[in-house]
């Protein structure tokens, strides 16, 4: 199975082709993208919350040709889900958030993100399974830590490409669910192998 990562995870969810639409957050610079979306997120021990997430970045491409999304910089903010608990702090990256985890006994949240482009995977020493992980407790800062292989196998439960001209309401669970039927698998699940040609 061929994975180009940039192509890969912008023909099946954020729809590559941008020719044509009406973008009404656009930067100051030409082809620089504002998307932003909340979702419903269903934690793996069975906790609901809401995420915001802004994702970053600029359009591109040849003249007369098919106009292509270049992603930045991702924002993740995640509220408390347990009351008398603080939120944690947002998290910030340029990798790709797919699944989201709470501790409720330790307060301890887990974010798994996988990489976008071929230089980024080789960048990490071109790892089988192409995630990170990162955890935050007790509002501390978000740590990049070993993956945890017990996450193999765990399906994501975030939303990996909103609508190129963002979303204009919250994104439902059943939503995200019909959504994810187009998706390439390690968008869909954590893998411990993916095949690439990079």
């Amino acid at each position: 199975m061929k994975i180009n990562y940039l192509r890969d995870f912008f023909t099946n969810l954020f729809v590559v082709s941008l020719v044509g639409c009406g973008l009404s957050d656009m930067g100051s610079h030409a082809g620089d993208m504002r998307l932003a979306w909340s979702e419903q997120v269903r934690l793996p021990g069975g906790e609901q919350a809401v995420t915001n997430s802004v994702v970053m970045g600029r359009t591109g491409g040849a003249w007369g040709g098919p106009v292509e999304w270049l992603s930045s910089e991702t924002t993740l903010r995640i509220p408390a889900v347990m009351p008398g608990r603080r939120a944690p702090p947002p998290w910030h990256g340029t990798y790709i958030p797919v699944l989201l985890d709470y501790d409720a006994q330790q307060d301890r949240w887990t974010l798994l993100a996988t990489v976008l482009t071929c230089p980024q995977w080789y960048a990490l020493g071109r790892p089988s399974a192409p995630y990170l992980q990162y955890v935050t407790q007790d509002g501390a800062p978000w740590a990049l830590v070993p993956l945890d292989v017990g996450y193999f196998g765990q399906k994501s439960n975030l939303l990996t490409g909103p609508r190129q001209t963002d979303e204009d309401r919250l994104v439902t669970l059943q939503e995200k669910s019909e959504r994810k039927r187009r998706s390439s698998e390690r968008f869909v699940k954590i893998m411990p192998f993916v095949k690439t040609n990079c």
